[in-house]
């Protein structure tokens, strides 16, 4: 409805409630806070349509489940079967991170002193880590992933600078916690890892993780 009057008109929204009077809206508006009141002991929310209710979770008994594009810190990957890192010390992530906490020393085979596409050290200052997850993305070789883990909370200070010993996790470990995510990159991952290993000799690009480990003469996986 459109009421006209003498500078122009005006929209009357009918909401299909009758008019209050005498402190009538105070009195529905209390009702409505009351009532959410109530139901914030008795009601837990069961979908994103209520209103009402118990809105938390009694956490860490209770958690919620994180969406695989959850961004935390970053963590470096390599195979399980071959123990061998996806990171080949290109530098792309070191060069876009935009507080500049990588830091990273690439790989030289002793013998002929030239370098390879492994990485020898690579380190993270989790401390001034924005959790942008541009390193991620610019990653070529899908070797530098965010983590789901946020629990890092501590009072040692130095303990947040981790070094390539603390940031290495199986791909497996990646697969089980964004399991849609890796298979969009895997084939591609490890055609380029296939191709990295062929360069690199001895113990080159072979995880410390890894090898603390016990061997297991399998290929690597998605290998043909």
């Amino acid at each position: 409805m459109t009421v006209e009057f003498a500078r122009g008109k005006a929209y009357v929204v009918d909401r299909g409630k009758q008019k209050l009077r005498a402190g009538q809206g105070m009195l529905a508006g209390l009702d409505v806070v009351i009532r959410h009141f109530f139901s914030a002991f008795t009601k837990k929310v069961d979908t994103p349509a209520d209103t009402s209710g118990v809105f938390t979770v009694q956490y860490p008994e209770e958690r919620l489940q994180l969406p695989e594009a959850f961004r935390n810190f970053p963590i470096l990957l390599f195979d399980d079967a071959t123990g061998h890192e996806l990171c080949t010390s290109c530098f792309q992530c070191e060069r876009i991170c935009p507080p500049q906490v990588i830091h990273m020393t690439p790989a030289v085979d002793p013998g002929t002193g030239k370098p390879v596409p492994a990485v020898s050290e690579f380190m993270i200052e989790y401390d001034a880590c924005m959790s942008c997850g541009l390193c991620a993305e610019v990653c070529p070789f899908d070797a530098i992933k965010m983590d789901h883990d946020f629990e890092l909370a501590t009072d040692d200070h130095s303990s947040m600078t981790v070094n390539k010993a603390g940031l290495d996790r199986p791909v497996s470990y990646y697969e089980t916690i964004a399991p849609t995510r890796w298979a969009e990159v895997k084939d591609g991952a490890y055609k380029k890892l296939q191709g990295n290993m062929k360069r690199r000799s001895g113990t080159i690009g072979i995880s410390p993780r890894a090898a603390a480990a016990p061997k297991k003469a399998a290929p690597a996986a998605g290998f043909a």
